[in-house]
C-alpha cells in the first residue's frame, strides 16, 4: 500500500483516528511477487468526499507481460477506458527485437453501451544502433471522430488508419543520444559536451548545418564552433554562467565559415575586468561594426547582454582590452537557443534561455542544491537542510 497526502490539516496516527481533509490513497495487487501486478485502486479523500477508480490488468503470464487494461471511474461507470499493449513479437517490422520485454504499441478504446470504440493510440518502434535497441519515431493515432471497427495493421502499424508521424530521432550522436530530432516538422538540434554525455545547447528550428551556429560558456575545452585560445588559468571573477570567464585582452575570439546568404544573431555577455578600461572591438569579414548599440563606455562592473543582427557576413571576430566576455553564441536568426552547464558528478550548474536570463546553480558539501543565482551573483533561492542539529540562519 501506497499513501500520499496533501495538505493534511492533521498528523494520522497508526491508527488512523484522524484522517486529513485531502489525501490520495493508492492501493496494488499483485497475484505473486514475480507477476506484474493485476488491479490499480486509486482513491481520492476530499471534503468528506470520496472518489475511486480501478485499473485492471490483464497479464501474458508466460512472458510476465501486461496485455490490456481497463479503467473504471467507480463514480461514473459509463466512464470506461480499455488500453491494449502489443509487444515486438506481435509487430512483423519489429520482431528481430524480441528481446525488448516493453510494449512498442497501444491502443485506446472507450466503451459505450458495451461498443469499444478505437479513440487514440501510439506507436514507437525500435532500431539497432552500436548494439544497443533505440527508439528513433514516435507516432500517434489521430482519429477524426471514434471508430468502431477499427483494423490495426500489425504488419506495419505506421500504415494503419490515422496514424502520424509526430516525432523522429534524425541523428545520433556517439553515445546513443539523440542529436538531431524532428518534431511536428520543426527541427531541433542538440549538442553535447563532457565527453558527448552532457546537452549543453537546444537549438530550436535548426536548419542549415553545425557551420550556422556557434556556442560557448567557456566551461571546457569544447570551443563549440569558436576559434580562440584557452586560457591556461581559468578566470572565475562572478561568471555569467557557469563558473568561468573568457578574458579577452590578447585573447580574441573568431567564428569563420558562416553563409553570406543567411542572416545571424550574435549575442554575448560582457563586463569590466577590474580596473581597467574597456575597449571591445566587434568586426565582421574583418571590419569594425560601427553600428552595434552599444559603447565601451556601457560596459561597467555588471554584465550587459550585447547582441548584434549579421547579414552578409563570412566570419565573426571579437577583440579588445579590459573587457571579461561570457555565454557566447551565434545562430540564424529563425532560430532560438537554450544553454546548460554541470558540475561534473554533481547535477546542472546553470541554464540560460534565449532571453539570456540565466539561473546558476549551487551546491553543498553533500552535493545538494543550497542556491540559485543570478547573472550577477544575486540570491534567488537558498534551500536549507536539518537532519539532528537545529538549523541556524
Amino acid at each position: 500500500m501506497k499513501l500520499n497526502r496533501e495538505r493534511a490539516e492533521v498528523q494520522p496516527g497508526q491508527q488512523w483516528l484522524f484522517k486529513p481533509a485531502e489525501y490520495n490513497l493508492f492501493k496494488y495487487g499483485y497475484l505473486s511477487a514475480l507477476l506484474s501486478k493485476y488491479k490499480e485502486t486509486s482513491k481520492l479523500y476530499k471534503n468528506g468526499l470520496t472518489r475511486e477508480s480501478n485499473i485492471y490488468f490483464s497479464i501474458d503470464s508466460l512472458n510476465n507481460q501486461i496485455t490490456k487494461s481497463v479503467y473504471k471511474d467507480i463514480n461514473n461507470p459509463s466512464n470506461t477506458m480499455i488500453r491494449y499493449y502489443f509487444y515486438s513479437d506481435e509487430i512483423n517490422s519489429q520482431s528481430a527485437f524480441f528481446t525488448y520485454k516493453n510494449p512498442l504499441l497501444f491502443i485506446d478504446k472507450k466503451v459505450y453501451n458495451g461498443v469499444e470504440y478505437t479513440i487514440n493510440g501510439g506507436y514507437f518502434p525500435l532500431i539497432s544502433l552500436n548494439g544497443r535497441l533505440l527508439h528513433n519515431k514516435a507516432y500517434r493515432l489521430d482519429l477524426a471522430q471514434p471508430v468502431s471497427n477499427y483494423t490495426l495493421n500489425l504488419n506495419q502499424p505506421e500504415l494503419s488508419q490515422g496514424f502520424k508521424l509526430t516525432n523522429e530521432v534524425l541523428n545520433f550522436n556517439s553515445k546513443n543520444y539523440p542529436e538531431l530530432i524532428k518534431d511536428n516538422g520543426i527541427q531541433t538540434k542538440i549538442f553535447y559536451d563532457y565527453s558527448d554525455l552532457k546537452p549543453t545547447a537546444y537549438i530550436r528550428n535548426f536548419t542549415g548545418t553545425n557551420s550556422d551556429f556557434a556556442y560557448t560558456s567557456f566551461e571546457t575545452n569544447n570551443q563549440g564552433g569558436w576559434n580562440y585560445t584557452a586560457l591556461s588559468r581559468p578566470i572565475r571573477i562572478t561568471p555569467f554562467t557557469g563558473s568561468i570567464v573568457h578574458r579577452l585582452s590578447g585573447n580574441p575570439l573568431t567564428k569563420n565559415n558562416l553563409n553570406q546568404s543567411r542572416t545571424y544573431v550574435l549575442t554575448f555577455a560582457v563586463k569590466k575586468d577590474g580596473n581597467a578600461i574597456p575597449n571591445l572591438v566587434v568586426k565582421k569579414n574583418g571590419s569594425i561594426i560601427s553600428d552595434s548599440g552599444i559603447s565601451n563606455s556601457d560596459i561597467g562592473e555588471k554584465w550587459i547582454i550585447y547582441q548584434y543582427r549579421l547579414s552578409s557576413s563570412s566570419s565573426v571576430q571579437i577583440e579588445g582590452d579590459g573587457v571579461l566576455i561570457d555565454e557566447l553564441r551565434i545562430l540564424p536568426i529563425e532560430s532560438s537557443i537554450t544553454t546548460y552547464g554541470y558540475f561534473p558528478f554533481i547535477g546542472l550548474s546553470y541554464e540560460n534561455p534565449n532571453s539570456m536570463i540565466p539561473v546558476n546553480y549551487f551546491y553543498n558539501g553533500q552535493r545538494r542544491l543550497s542556491m540559485i543565482l543570478n547573472q550577477n551573483g544575486e540570491r534567488l533561492k537558498q534551500y536549507f537542510y536539518q537532519y539532528k542539529a537545529p538549523i541556524s540562519f
